[in-house]
């Protein structure tokens, strides 16, 4: 089996692990508010803190995944994958959940994954270049551009109380944050000589030790996402899509070698075809009404 195949194959089982973490939080976050379960049982609430606490740890193993897969290919064939998990995810929400969602939201997510299935299965011609000839100075300069802006914009959200508009804001926000974690890990086990399954050299575990504190923030933006009420759906949605776009993007720009073959930028025009039917005009439309407000019904 061929390395960047390997490394999609990852992807796949990783991505299904973090969105039924997902699902789990999300059932389970409201038994953190005792005034929502006040009037259920006892052992209806403790199932739910199982579940919250299920759901973390699994979350929090999932980073296992992208340091095997990293050995393999540069980390976009690994994150490319992450669209599949919003089918399950979908399902998840719909049967244990019970949220609601159209045929056109079906159809849309099924595509995503379709078009995130074409970006990781592409193949390069050329030899694929090592993330350790990543240029450090395009992704920090990256990151000072792309994180201020979505804190600006998220700040704004939040205090206007769009509820709709939070979804959309905290998922670029948590899939940007989540892109960067397996980038740099990628990068931290690849500076030096060679890739290892651990760094090698201390600039390496610097760089490896960093890709931890957007970990983070992707965990507890996530958090604070729900609890603000924002809509799963939109927020997964919109987190997976950052996730699947930025390392393609990132990667373009500071890997020198690296470049979209066609079927990968057909993949991409999937996904965003994907996006267009998940999110129709009608959805679209309630974004950024500001009658929509948190706590409005």
């Amino acid at each position: 089996m061929e390395p960047t195949l390997i490394a999609s194959v990852i992807g796949i089982i990783a991505t299904t692990q973090i969105h039924i973490s997902k699902g789990l939080q999300k059932y389970g976050i409201d038994a953190l508010r005792p005034e929502q379960d006040r009037n259920h049982p006892v052992d209806h609430q403790r199932r739910k803190k199982i579940a919250y606490f299920s759901g973390i740890i699994l979350n929090n193993l999932a980073f296992l995944w992208v340091l095997i897969a990293n050995l393999y290919a540069p980390t976009s064939y690994y994150t490319s994958m992450f669209g599949f998990g919003l089918v399950v995810l979908m399902l998840f929400s719909e049967h244990v959940l019970r949220e609601k969602h159209t045929a056109l939201q079906h159809i849309g997510a099924f595509i995503i994954a379709a078009g995130t299935i074409l970006i990781g299965l592409s193949r390069n011609t050329s030899e694929v270049p090592p993330m350790s000839a990543v240029e450090l100075n395009t992704v920090l300069t990256f990151l000072a551009i792309y994180f201020p802006l979505n804190f600006l914009l998220l700040g704004l959200a939040l205090k206007r109380r769009w509820k709709r508009t939070l979804g959309v804001l905290f998922g670029t926000l948590t899939g940007c944050a989540a892109a960067m974690d397996p980038i740099l890990k990628g990068i931290g086990q690849s500076f030096g000589t060679d890739i290892r399954l651990i760094p090698h050299t201390s600039a390496g575990w610097i760089i490896f030790l960093a890709s931890f504190l957007f970990g983070a923030i992707a965990f507890s933006f996530t958090q604070i996402g729900f609890y603000k009420h924002a809509r799963t759906s939109t927020l997964v949605a919109f987190h997976n899509i950052t996730l699947i776009l930025n390392p393609l993007l990132l990667l373009t720009l500071s890997l020198p070698g690296f470049s979209l073959t066609r079927l990968q930028l057909a993949g991409v025009l999937v996904v965003v075809a994907g996006i267009a039917l998940m999110f129709s005009e009608a959805t679209f439309s309630l974004l950024f009404n500001t009658k929509n407000k948190i706590g409005d019904k």
